[in-house]
């Protein structure tokens, strides 16, 4: 993001270089023509150049701005996801590692994540999940964890159902 904001400083310094070398040439233009005086054209580049200052601020809280909306909009996007219900099941068991995912759908409000995930893992095993944004990572995540339920299929641990299961959150 460092890159970014680099980038535009070098574009917004080179932005008023080249806007003050057009006053300059076209003052000149004017001067030499006598639209103007060499006077005004110098008082109106040093006032140009009082400016700047005002201007680069207002400039460089442009990308804060963006930013900053942003996160606003994904905040108020998390503040919208409806809550599901905790696990209600009473059962314990003497967890042995094994969770298993039976025909798994997940989605968010109107946009499918996951659909029909068979998964297993096995306990003392190492598995790796990737892939880019988006496509349910995180989420296998919370659903191992039982922050989330699916709509359709069945989580098990131990081949019991999480559904009958006492998962304290």
């Amino acid at each position: 993001m460092a890159w970014i904001y680099a980038l535009y400083g070098s574009a917004q310094t080179t932005t008023m270089t080249a806007i003050k070398v057009i006053i300059l040439i076209v003052g000149g233009i004017a001067v030499a023509a006598e639209f103007m005086t060499l006077g005004a054209l110098l008082s109106f580049y040093v006032a140009v150049g009082l400016l700047n200052n005002y201007i680069n601020t207002i400039l460089s809280a442009i990308p804060n701005l963006i930013t900053g909306n942003e996160s606003l909009t994904t905040l108020f996007n998390l503040l919208q996801i409806k809550d599901t219900s905790p696990y209600s099941g009473h059962r314990q068991i003497s967890f042995k590692g094994k969770i298993t995912f039976e025909s798994v759908s997940f989605q968010y409000r109107d946009e499918p994540i996951l659909h029909d995930l068979n998964l297993t893992i096995h306990p003392h095993t190492t598995v790796g999940i990737r892939g880019p944004n988006g496509v349910g990572k995180s989420t296998i995540i919370q659903l191992i964890l039982g922050f989330y339920h699916p709509q359709k299929g069945q989580l098990y641990a131990d081949d019991q159902p999480f559904s009958e299961l006492d998962i304290v959150l």
